[in-house]
């Protein structure tokens, strides 16, 4: 009977071992299975975010290239427009500068003196006095009708108006400055390119 009792705890003994053996292998099994998902998880996670930091960086590499492009191309402008505004001022300056008396003078005589038509010179009040002489000497000498008249509006320079024709020839400050300025300006956006060419 004691065998008997003792061959039963045995027994019991032995199957809850297995038993439990069984289940701590469940366990660990579990565990290693839980872990290595949480693992995988974390990896693709990781290269996920990793993804999205490579497209984010791209995406901020590429608009900052086009903020500083737009930039540049903004400062070339204002460079350009301020290049010009400085180089039509000085040309303005220029020209208010060369038309005064004596230019004018010759100016005017070599465009009416071999004039064969009726003509207006058109200045403003302190020009139209100083050239009331020479214009009445050059209307004797060609037999032809030449008028001086005032424009309040020419600050420097003259206007010639061929009454026959009704053509006007504008040789104010302001035209001649327009006129150059027509000129320089492909000039002066070549000069500011090849700067920055250099650099």
């Amino acid at each position: 009977m004691a065998e008997e009792i003792q061959y039963l705890i045995d027994q019991i003994q032995k199957e809850g071992v297995e038993k439990a053996e069984l289940e701590a292998e469940k366990i660990i099994n579990d565990a290693k299975s839980e872990a290595e998902k949480i693992i995988n998880d974390a990896k693709s996670e990781a290269e996920k975010s990793k993804s999205e930091a490579i497209d984010e960086a791209k995406s901020l590499k590429n608009k900052s290239i086009t903020a500083i492009e737009q930039a540049a191309r903004d400062l070339l402008i204002t460079l350009g427009q301020s290049c010009e505004k400085v180089v039509l001022s000085t040309l303005d300056v220029s020209i208010k500068k060369e038309l005064k008396h004596e230019f004018l003078t010759i100016l005017i005589k070599k465009i009416i003196e071999n004039q064969n038509e009726s003509l207006s010179v058109i200045l403003n009040e302190s020009d139209a006095k100083n050239l009331i002489g020479l214009v009445s000497d050059i209307a004797k000498e060609n037999s032809n009708e030449i008028d001086l008249s005032v424009d309040s509006n020419i600050l420097s320079g003259f206007k010639i108006q061929f009454k026959e024709n009704q053509v006007f020839l504008d040789y104010t400050n302001e035209s001649l400055t327009s006129s150059l300025s027509e000129f320089l300006r492909p000039e002066l956006a070549k000069i500011v390119s090849e700067a920055i060419k250099k650099d």
